[in-house]
């Protein structure tokens, strides 16, 4: 959604109504944002597929946008009219097997309770930061607050980050995967990073073909860790 704002633009039309969204927002809190989500779906699918079932925010913002003009947030944003970037744009998409990219995420996630997630999230909460802040909706901090609250022990929420990490990650694919403008590179075990990278390099390059604008690029210095 970042890249597709900054690349593409988003629809211009400034709809909002602040009671709408205060009354989601309150339902939400009551029934939980998973039943909002289940309300999106039935509106607009395709915006229920790319908003994680505990995204309030944009749950809320999807819904409001179709009480207020009584049409899909994904088919005003696919039909209005757009302020494009003002600059050539080059798309790199990393993919590797199923199996590879879910053992990556299993260590990741372990690396992270290693490194003291569960106290990071335990100080938040010291500090008075509670799971429904919109800075707390993301995996791996909804999980350990459920910990703490008392709804499951530790274990199984190492093993829900890991699962919800391995959704997200399915659904970040699918939705790269429909913009036709991302060029792919497919990672194995055996991969040679460098080698990798060059091809990006190269790429890069040759797209963007003016040399008084094109920042060099080396893979002996900072930017070329792409």
């Amino acid at each position: 959604m970042y890249i597709r704002a900054l690349v593409d633009g988003f629809f211009s039309e400034k709809i909002d109504d602040l009671q709408v969204r205060r009354r989601l927002k309150e339902e939400a809190q009551v029934t939980g944002t998973a039943a909002l989500h289940k309300r999106l779906s039935a509106i607009d699918p395709k915006a229920a597929l790319r908003i994680h079932p505990h995204d309030m925010q944009r749950i809320v913002r999807a819904l409001e946008v179709y009480e207020i003009t009584g049409r899909p947030l994904s088919d005003i944003q696919e039909h209005s009219e757009q302020t494009k970037a003002g600059f050539a744009a080059v798309f790199v998409g990393l993919t590797m097997s199923r199996r590879l990219l879910y053992h990556r995420i299993d260590r990741r996630v372990d690396e992270m309770m290693e490194k003291g997630l569960a106290d990071e999230v335990k100080g938040l909460s010291e500090m008075g930061y509670r799971r429904h802040l919109n800075s707390m909706q993301t995996v791996g901090y909804q999980e350990i607050f459920a910990c703490l609250e008392g709804e499951m022990d530790l274990g199984e929420a190492v093993r829900l980050i890991k699962q919800n990490s391995r959704h997200y990650a399915k659904r970040q694919l699918t939705w790269f995967r429909r913009d036709q403008r991302v060029q792919w590179f497919e990672l194995s075990e055996r991969s040679e990073s460098d080698a990798v990278t060059r091809h990006i390099i190269n790429l890069y390059q040759n797209a963007i073909p003016s040399p008084a604008t094109q920042p060099e690029i080396s893979l002996d210095s900072p930017n070329g860790n792409v």
